[in-house]
This record gives C-alpha cells, structure tokens and sequence, in this order.
C-alpha cells in the first residue's frame, strides 16, 4: 500500500509551488489517512476470514500470501514506470 501511495503522490505531485493549500489541509489529511487505512485493514481482515472459512488454514494462506505477493509485484511495477 504504502508503494502505491508514492506513486500516487509522485504522479499527483504540484509542478508549481502551492500557496496555502498545505495548511488549510493540514488538519483533514490525518482523517483521510485513517479512514483509507481502517478500509484496508478491513477488507484485507475480511478477505482472510473469508478465504480460511471457505477453503480452509493451508490452502487460505498459500492464497493469501500469493495475492500480496501479486500486489506487491503490481506496485513495483507501477513504481518503476515512474520516469520524471
């Protein structure tokens, strides 16, 4: 999560100087942050409880560890591409 996040700031970045921006969104980033974080966590928690009710604990944690593996090569990837 956190290389896609530097993806998105790179790519999402100010080409000119922002003026006050930063301060008006100073105090609402650490509610956005939060609120991005907890949907992660939730649905990877729910993805975990899901996978091991299903197909049961080995088969579920061979999924598992393979899917952040997977998303974890994407956000490599995707980091790569960033040539400026």
């Amino acid at each position: 999560m956190a290389i896609f996040v530097i993806v998105m700031a790179w790519r999402y970045r100010a080409r000119q100087r922002p003026r006050y921006l930063f301060f008006l969104l100073l105090p609402v980033l650490p509610i956005v942050f939060h609120g991005l974080v907890f949907l992660y966590r939730s649905v990877f928690n729910i993805l975990g409880i899901w996978l091991v009710l299903s197909i049961g604990f080995s088969a579920a944690l061979a999924v598992y560890i393979a899917t952040l593996a997977v998303t974890l090569f994407i956000s490599l990837i995707a980091l790569s591409a960033q040539h400026s």
